[in-house]
């Protein structure tokens, strides 16, 4: 891209040809104040607080000015400081601002340009409205008393996020934020990403488990990943004292916007599950504690004396953790399996058995949004995936057509061009599609033995040929594989749909480090003498808990109770989340680092340490 010079307060710089002045400053150092401009959004220039003279002549928005070659910026003339003074006070005058009881006093945008302008009078009488505040939802505020009306919340929801939730309501000064159709918070379309919170400047969208608890800049900042999903996203959390007071979304991350969902964002904050500090032995059905080295020698004693051995870790662990896990069971003799790896199993299985190269896979979860179109299966990604969600989202609103195929309801029936629901398997809907375009049938009647591959199925032929029918017309199509899909066949007919069509895929699978597809799995003995499972932070534990029901003597080691450690016989502590530091490798295929956000407070130290002190006592 070609680029420009431009003088700035007397400084000469360059510009990509087609950048905001604005931008370009940002760039060099050179800060323009302002309200409603984010870089993860379109610009709208409506607070007019980042004005800026031009050629000496006029006045204008620097969010919205585009460079060009000569361009002579001012950004502090004194008549520039006189509007942008009056803009802010008529911002600040129109609403109910009590910085001293505002949960966001030290931490408002706002405020600090306030401060930053020498405003601590006003030339003209406050309005002093009355504004409803929305509390019902279970993690955000929204007190209109505080909104300036900058519209990021609006933009983030529906750009970002692409929800559409959030819009503004009433005329004049009747004018304030709503959700859908003016309904509380809690009953409308919210996805509960908190994005809206995150990109607000005042305190007019807030975290109801944060507020009060300490401003950004007396809290300890750590930068790290997230856990629990595959996506990865970056994050910054916020300590103070050793506490958790807020989590956002690393907004250098251009692409998500620096969005979290509720598991990454709010989840951890709300979570008063009681901590696990020492070892719990249960015999004859009574509860007996002892240290960590008294726990590491009964587990050592319990599996050199088992013969068919089963261990399973959770798919939320860092790469080091697994590895250490991994070699201190087989050194034991145990048969060794990651929640979510059985899927990648299948997928290997598969994909040698039809000869698929791994180009077919896409290396980057934002591709979706440049699709003509995306076959869905199974929606459930809008729970489990929300960030990815998102994605899909925004490429529907964009003109990406979306088919959605699920055997309950369709998670996405607001964006969905074709939503189609079979209650049989999968499999056998893109079996039929499969035969089709291999043998390139204008319809499902046209197929060979037609009779026989419809008998008993309830596959409506309308919704094979559609299917069909916007395949061939597309030249860059996706598919997107859910967790729920488990059983083989469904994965073989779906990717050889991909082989067919030249279709790219993203398969998605239970654990949210994807170190599993590099580490050795075989799965485990379903009935074993001794079961030892490695919990995470997930809440879904069916796999575990399965396997130390089946087992006659279990190991549970996890950070907080559940329903794994009161099952179980024998209960180690572990780490949580934000005490563990390693890597983990996202659904991209980027190894990402996990930063220690919190000092480990029980005996446990190092997770590593403990499984190769397991392994010596072989």
């Amino acid at each position: 891209m070609s680029t420009v010079k431009f003088t700035v307060d007397g400084e000469k710089i360059s510009a990509e040809k087609g950048e905001t002045v604005m931008s370009a400053c940002k760039k060099h150092g050179i800060d323009i104040p302002k309200l409603c401009q984010h870089d993860a959004m379109e610009n709208v220039m409506a607070c007019r607080v980042c004005i800026v003279e031009v050629n000496g002549e006029q006045i204008q928005p620097a969010c919205g000015l585009k460079v060009e070659e000569d361009l002579e910026i001012k950004t502090e003339t004194d008549e520039i400081k006189k509007y942008r003074r009056m803009n802010l006070e008529l911002i600040y005058r129109s609403e109910n601002h009590y910085c001293m009881f505002c949960e966001s006093d030290g931490d408002c945008e706002l405020q600090d340009l306030m401060w930053e302008n020498g405003i601590d009078y006003f030339e003209h009488p406050r309005l002093f409205p009355d504004r409803p505040i929305d509390s019902s939802h279970e993690h955000i505020v929204i007190d209109n008393n505080r909104c300036i009306r900058c519209g990021r919340c609006v933009r983030a929801c529906e750009e970002v996020v692409g929800n559409q939730t959030l819009a503004f309501g009433g005329r004049g000064l009747e004018n304030e934020i709503v959700a859908d159709a003016d309904v509380p918070l809690k009953e409308s379309t919210c996805v509960s990403c908190g994005m809206c919170l995150q990109v607000c400047p005042t305190g007019a969208i807030f975290n109801k488990h944060s507020m009060f608890k300490g401003i950004k800049d007396e809290c300890d900042l750590t930068e790290s990943t997230c856990l629990r999903c595959s996506v990865g996203c970056e994050t910054e959390i916020y300590t103070r004292t050793g506490h958790l007071v807020e989590i956002e979304g690393a907004e250098s991350e251009m692409e998500s916007g620096g969005q979290l969902c509720e598991m990454g964002r709010f989840e951890p904050l709300v979570d008063r599950t009681e901590k696990i500090d020492d070892v719990i032995y249960k015999e004859n059905e009574t509860e007996k504690e002892m240290s960590l080295a008294k726990g590491l020698e009964k587990a050592a004693e319990v599996l050199d004396e088992g013969d068919k051995i089963s261990a399973m870790a959770s798919g939320n662990l860092t790469n080091e953790v697994l590895d250490s896990f991994s070699e201190a069971m087989r050194t034991h003799g145990a048969l060794f399996d990651v929640v979510g790896a059985k899927r990648h199993r299948f997928e290997k299985e598969v994909k040698r058995r039809i000869n698929m190269i791994e180009g077919h896979f896409i290396d980057d979860i934002t591709e979706v949004m440049k699709a003509d179109h995306i076959l869905l299966y199974d929606t459930s990604v809008r729970d489990t995936h929300p960030v990815l969600a998102s994605y899909i989202r925004r490429a529907a609103m964009n003109g990406t057509r979306l088919i959605t195929i699920d055997a309950y309801e369709d998670r996405f029936w607001e964006h969905s061009d074709i939503s189609i629901s079979v209650e049989s398997p999968k499999t056998q809907l893109t079996r039929l599609i499969n035969q089709v375009v291999r043998e390139g049938k204008g319809s499902i009647e046209d197929l060979t033995r037609v009779s026989s591959i419809l008998g008993g199925l309830r596959v409506h032929p309308r919704d094979v040929m559609q299917v069909v029918k916007h395949l061939e017309e597309s030249t860059y199509d996706i598919i997107i594989l859910g967790s729920e899909i488990i059983d083989r066949w469904s994965i073989r007919h779906i990717f050889e749909l991909a082989k067919l069509e030249g279709s790219y895929l993203i398969s998605l699978n239970q654990a949210s480090n994807q170190y599993i597809r590099s580490l050795e799995t075989e799965g485990v003995y379903e009935e074993p003498d001794v079961a030892y499972v490695l919990a995470g932070d997930e809440d879904d534990q069916e796999d575990m808990k399965k396997l130390i029901e089946n087992a006659d003597f279990s190991i549970v080691q996890a950070s907080k109770r559940s329903e794994l450690t009161e099952k179980a016989d024998l209960v180690i502590p572990s780490l949580t989340m934000f005490e563990r530091e390693g890597t983990s490798v996202n659904i991209n295929g980027e190894e990402k680092e996990v930063e220690r956000v919190m000092e480990p407070k029980g005996e446990l130290k190092s997770e590593r340490e403990f499984f190769e002190e397991l392994a010596e006592k072989r």
